[in-house]
């Protein structure tokens, strides 16, 4: 698909975030947030710590407000949806680790399809075929009948994207999908978002730490800062303005010694 033919799903507006106090008191943790997610497009959020990228991802998600400013989705604002509209719109990975699940991979991934489904939740021809599809996506479809609590870590986490697949939505957003992973796992998990990505039309929405392989895969990438603005845009180019070392403090020739070790 080329550029032009691009549309934007997720649209951020002059948000701010941060949280709602006693007495009408707010905290802002960052201000002034405007970028986009365009369709097929993975966005990797970065930023030091405490910058405050998991409370944007659930300002995003829907799971905060944001203090002001708007966040639309397929051109509708989150503030006007009802939660199963917005289930049809955004899927939800979070962080936390969840090992005491006692369902099989076939029943988490069939979660995905809560928004569509009767109130009995019985499932159609229409939703296996789409759970099965989901599994065959992120190859966990030889797992259906395993133990979720059985699983390795990285197949965990594919299982969870699957499910995310399930629910069929123009947007997938995840917060630090790699935490709990290996390096080998962490490589994986994020080359296969990128295919996800390009290969189902979706766009992707990572808020993580992983600096080298969000330069490797990342179509663009959004740098927050402490009390600083957002800075964007293609990896590259984060790179030759000096973004990184401007968001993260770095002295250059650390960078520039880190990039070497990338090539």
């Amino acid at each position: 698909m080329g550029e032009s033919q691009r549309h934007s799903v997720i649209e951020i507006t002059d948000v701010s975030i941060g949280y709602q106090g006693k007495h009408n008191t707010t905290t802002a943790v960052c201000e002034h947030l405007s970028v986009t997610v365009s369709q097929g497009e993975l966005v990797c959020l970065l930023g030091p710590n405490g910058c405050g990228k998991s409370t944007f991802i659930r300002t995003i998600a829907g799971m905060q407000p944001a203090l002001q400013g708007s966040i639309s989705l397929d051109g509708q604002l989150i503030t006007t949806m009802r939660p199963d509209d917005l289930a049809k719109k955004m899927s939800v990975v979070l962080t936390d680790r969840i090992d005491d699940v006692n369902m099989s991979v076939y029943d988490i991934v069939s979660l995905g399809r809560y928004p569509y489904t009767n109130w009995y939740g019985k499932m159609t021809d229409n939703d296996e075929q789409v759970i099965f599809d989901a599994m065959r996506k992120v190859s966990v479809e030889m797992l259906a009948e395993r133990r979720f609590q059985e699983l390795s870590d990285g197949e965990k986490q594919r299982t969870m994207i699957a499910k995310a697949l399930a629910q069929d939505t123009s947007c997938i957003v995840l917060d630090e999908p790699t935490a709990h992973l290996d390096l080998p796992n962490r490589i994986e998990v994020m080359e296969l978002l990128k295919v996800l990505a390009h290969s189902t039309k979706k766009s992707i929405l990572v808020s993580t730490h992983e600096l080298s392989l969000a330069l490797q895969v990342a179509d663009n990438i959004w740098l927050m800062q402490k009390n600083g603005p957002m800075l964007y845009g293609a990896p590259q180019e984060l790179v030759r303005n000096k973004s990184f070392e401007q968001a993260f403090k770095l002295d250059s020739t650390v960078l520039e010694r880190f990039l070497m070790n990338l090539v």
